[in-house]
């Protein structure tokens, strides 16, 4: 079954970049192509397969399949309960949340990113700490917490935007990056991303209004957007 999907998949993709050869095109595509993995419809190697292809379109210069978690281009069966990446494999999907889901900014700091949904970071909740001189007040971290939920935006990533990102959060001093399992939009199952959280210790302080009105609006856009 899922080598008909990804058969369905490629020919889909083909006659979409053929007729309109954009990133917006290509990133669609990788969504659908995600959406179909999580749903179970791909083995883990036929999404990383289809994902190598759309890359290739996505990140022209920028794509190395060694950094971009490709072990293979093999469409061979995995097994069954393989629905993601191996834990050893390079990332190319980050969560943001706070003032990384105004997408503005994130085109500024992650320049080669494409936006691929919303989601959220479940077991987890928003705390807001330290002292920003930028925002006026705190900003904020994702801390553990059974039965609570951070909502945020999922993007395709480069090596160049995660490096940019790193100094931005300043890594690994007041941020570190970790991986987490992020569940995407009203699909099941999760997927593997990189997230930021605090880790200078920092004590709890309120944020400033713009700073919380930032992640007001795009948690409003969020509410709005159509389920699949």
């Amino acid at each position: 079954m899922s080598q008909k999907v990804l058969r369905e998949l490629v020919r889909e993709g083909k006659a979409r970049l053929g007729a309109s050869p954009t990133d917006q095109a290509a990133a669609s595509l990788q969504k659908r192509a995600m959406l179909l993995h999580l749903d179970g419809h791909l083995t883990a190697n036929e999404y990383r397969t289809f994902m190598d292809g759309v890359k290739k379109h996505i990140l022209g210069a920028d794509y190395n399949p060694h950094l971009h978690g490709s072990r293979s281009t093999s469409t061979r069966r995995s097994p069954p309960k393989q629905t993601r990446t191996s834990p050893d494999s390079p990332l190319d999907v980050y969560f943001a949340y706070g003032s990384n889901m105004d997408r503005t900014q994130m085109r500024e700091r992650c320049p080669h990113s494409k936006y691929v949904g919303w989601g959220y970071l479940n077991h987890h909740r928003l705390e807001y700490v330290g002292q920003s001189s930028r925002w006026g007040g705190g900003v904020a971290t994702v801390v553990p917490h059974r039965g609570e939920r951070v909502p945020g935006y999922l993007y395709f990533v480069t090596p160049s935007d995660l490096s940019r990102l790193d100094r931005y959060e300043g890594t690994p001093r007041i941020y570190r990056r970790k991986i987490v399992n992020v569940k995407l939009g009203d699909q099941p199952g999760t997927t593997r991303a990189y997230t930021y959280h605090r880790v200078d210790g920092a004590t709890p302080h309120p944020p400033s209004p713009s700073y919380l009105s930032i992640i007001q609006n795009a948690q409003a856009k969020m509410l709005r957007a159509p389920r699949r």
